[in-house]
C-alpha cells in the first residue's frame, strides 16, 4: 500500500470537507441566508505521508506530543516516530530499536516528555532485559539505562489479569513521578493501590498514600493534573472505589494523594462511566471531560463531553454534546474553542469523529470533514501553531487512506 498524496490544492462544497484534487484551495458554501461560509479549516494533505506503511499495514498513531523545539512525537501500534515542525517529515535522527517499536507501541501504551526531552514511555509491555511497565528513552530513542525499572513490592501482579499495569504517569519537580493504572503495593506501614508516587531513582516515595480501597479492580486511566498542584483522577473501567466507600467517576487527590472531598462530580453521565477518554483543564480552571458510557445505558438524553466547575459539579451554562460512540481526545485551541476527536457511534456519520464547539459548547457548523468512508477515527490532537492542527486516527479521502491528517486554518 503506497501513497502518492503530494496533492496541492482542494476546495470546500457546501458545509462539508470534500475533497477534490487540483481545485481552489479557498472555498465555500452557502450559508442559510445564502451567503457564502468560509470553512473554519480545510485538509492539508501535501507532503508524503507513505512512512506509516510498512508491510502493507497502515500504522495508526494513537498518541501525538508535541516537543518543545516544536517536533511532534507519533505512537501507535507498531509506530514510534518523530516528525519535524510541519507534522510530515521524518526525523531520522530519532530511531527506538525494533524491540522498543515492536512490544511498547499497542494500542494501549502511551508516553510524557521530560523537560530535558527525554521520554517516559509507559503501558502494558515487557522487554526481554525484564523491564516492564514502564521505560525511558533518550533524546534519540534509545533505551536510558540510567532509569530504573520501579521496585515495587507485587507490581508484577497486577490486580486484574486483563488490566494494564501503568496507565497514566504525571511528572513532579525534582524527578518525581505519579503513576498510576491497575496494581497494588506494600509500603512499611500500609497497603497501597492503583496509584504511587516515585522518587527521583525511581523507588517508591513512603509518603505518598493511595486513595482506593483494598479490593479496587479497575483502577484509574486517566490522571489529570491540576494549575493548584492537586490531581484528578478518573476511571478506566467503570466507577473508582475509594477509602471512604463511595464510587466516583473522577476524585481529586492532594499531593500527599489523600481524596480531597470537596471535589464531586456527579451526573447522569458520569454514573454509567464505562472510560475516561479525555479529561483537560481550560485555561479559566473549569475541567472538560470526554466519557464513553456504558452502552445500554446511551440514550440520546447522555452527552459524552460535560464541563465541570472547580468543585467537580456540572457546568450548565456549556452545551454538552455526543458524538454517539467514544471520545478520545480534547484540545483547547488558542482562540478558546474546543476541539473533540473521537469514534462516531454506529447511528452517527463519521464526520463526528472530530468537531470544533466554541468556548460555550455550541458546535461550529463551518467545520465539518467528509470521509471517502464511515469509518473515520481520532485518537490524537495538536496543535502545531495558531493556524495548523495535526490528527491522529484513521481517515479516507477519495479513496486514499491516511493516518495523518493536517488541517490548516482557512484564512
Amino acid at each position: 500500500m503506497k501513497f502518492d498524496i503530494n496533492r496541492s490544492v482542494f476546495m470546500i462544497v457546501a458545509v462539508t470537507f470534500t475533497v477534490f484534487c487540483s481545485c481552489k484551495k479557498d472555498g465555500g458554501g452557502k450559508d442559510n441566508n445564502g451567503g457564502t461560509t468560509k470553512q473554519a479549516y480545510v485538509p492539508d494533505l501535501a507532503g508524503n505521508y507513505s512512512y506509516l506503511e510498512q508491510g502493507g499495514t497502515l500504522r495508526i498513531p494513537h498518541t501525538l506530543r508535541v516537543q518543545k523545539d516544536g517536533k511532534i512525537l507519533a505512537l501507535g501500534y507498531k509506530l514510534f516516530v518523530r516528525l519535524e515542525k510541519d507534522g510530515v517529515t521524518v526525523d531520522n535522527s530519532f530511531r527506538a530499536s525494533n524491540e522498543i517499536v515492536s512490544e511498547v507501541t499497542g494500542i494501549d501504551g502511551s508516553f510524557v516528555l521530560q523537560d530535558d526531552g527525554k521520554i517516559i514511555v509507559f503501558g502494558p509491555f515487557g522487554l526481554a532485559d525484564g523491564r516492564k511497565w514502564i521505560i525511558r528513552l533518550n533524546t534519540d530513542g534509545s533505551l536510558d539505562n540510567t532509569f530504573n525499572n520501579p521496585k515495587i513490592d507485587k507490581i508484577g501482579s497486577p490486580v486484574s489479569i486483563s488490566g494494564m499495569p501503568i496507565s497514566s504517569v504525571h511528572l513532579l519537580a525534582g524527578g518525581k513521578m505519579i503513576i498510576a493504572g491497575r496494581f497494588s503495593y506494600t509500603t512499611p506501614n500500609s497497603f497501597g493501590l492503583a496509584v504511587a508516587r516515585l522518587n527521583a531513582d525511581q523507588s517508591l516515595d513512603y509518603t505518598f498514600s493511595s486513595p482506593f480501597a483494598a479490593g479496587e479492580v479497575y483502577g484509574p486511566g486517566k490522571l489529570l493534573p491540576l494549575a493548584d498542584g492537586s490531581m484528578l483522577l478518573a476511571g478506566s473501567n467503570g466507577l473508582l472505589r475509594t477509602k471512604d466507600g463511595g464510587r466516583y467517576a473522577v476524585i481529586k487527590i492532594n499531593a500527599d494523594g489523600e481524596q480531597d472531598n470537596s471535589f464531586f462530580y456527579k451526573s447522569e453521565l458520569a454514573d454509567h462511566l464505562l472510560s475516561m477518554g479525555d479529561m483537560i483543564q481550560l485555561r479559566d480552571g473549569k475541567i472538560l471531560v470526554g466519557i464513553s458510557p456504558y452502552y445500554p445505558y446511551f440514550t440520546g438524553s447522555l452527552y459524552s463531553v460535560e464541563m465541570l466547575n472547580a468543585d467537580g459539579s456540572v457546568n450548565t451554562s456549556f452545551n454538552e454534546y455526543s458524538n454517539g460512540g467514544s471520545i478520545r481526545s480534547l484540545l483547547q485551541l488558542p482562540n478558546g474553542n474546543i476541539f473533540i476527536g473521537g469514534v462516531s457511534g454506529s447511528m452517527r456519520p463519521s464526520a463526528d469523529c472530530a468537531i470544533l464547539l466554541n468556548a460555550a459548547g455550541v458546535r461550529d457548523t463551518s467545520f465539518h470533514l467528509t470521509f471517502s468512508k464511515e469509518n473515520a477515527a481520532v485518537y490524537s490532537a495538536v496543535s502545531l501553531n495558531n493556524n495548523t492542527l495535526l490528527l491522529g486516527g484513521y481517515f479516507e479521502l477519495n479513496d486514499k487512506a491516511y493516518s495523518l491528517l493536517r488541517l490548516a486554518k482557512n484564512r
